[in-house]
């Protein structure tokens, strides 16, 4: 994996971390999350669907991000570890389930919820250019 390709997926890990952890702190405080583009946000992160297993989706998006970006971090700093063990290997996987499970999410948002919320866009699109970036040098 190259520095730029490693950068690329750090930035793209910061922008879904960003909009998972301003979903999370507006939740946690009970704040109304203001979606731009007049979407409706507070009715797809308080519908039954912002859970998976009892967990939170923007808690799993936040983890989501914070291992593939520590990996990618881990790797910057010491090269050994992506020569050694099938890293990227793991990461595009990853990246395949996280944005399946976003296409999932956005799924509900058009046909069940027929709302949808510009943050969890953000992540979903930060999802598919992940996907992009790890899985397809791969086939």
């Amino acid at each position: 994996m190259t520095s730029l390709t490693s950068y690329l997926i750090l930035a793209v890990c910061l922008i879904g971390l960003w909009a998972a952890t301003h979903i999370h702190h507006k939740k946690r405080t009970k704040k109304k999350l203001v979606c731009p583009l007049h979407a409706n946000c507070d009715k797809v992160i308080h519908s039954t669907y912002s859970t998976f297993a009892g967990i939170p989706n923007e808690l799993l998006g936040i983890a989501y991000y914070t291992v593939i970006g520590v990996t990618v971090a881990l790797g910057v700093l010491s090269p050994l570890i992506f020569s050694t063990v099938p890293i990227h290997e793991f990461l595009a996987i990853l990246s395949f389930c996280g944005v399946l499970y976003s296409f999932y999410l956005v799924a509900v948002q058009i046909l069940v919820l027929r709302a949808w919320c510009s943050w969890c866009m953000l992540s979903a699109l930060s999802n598919v250019a992940l996907v992009i970036i790890l899985a397809l040098p791969l086939l």
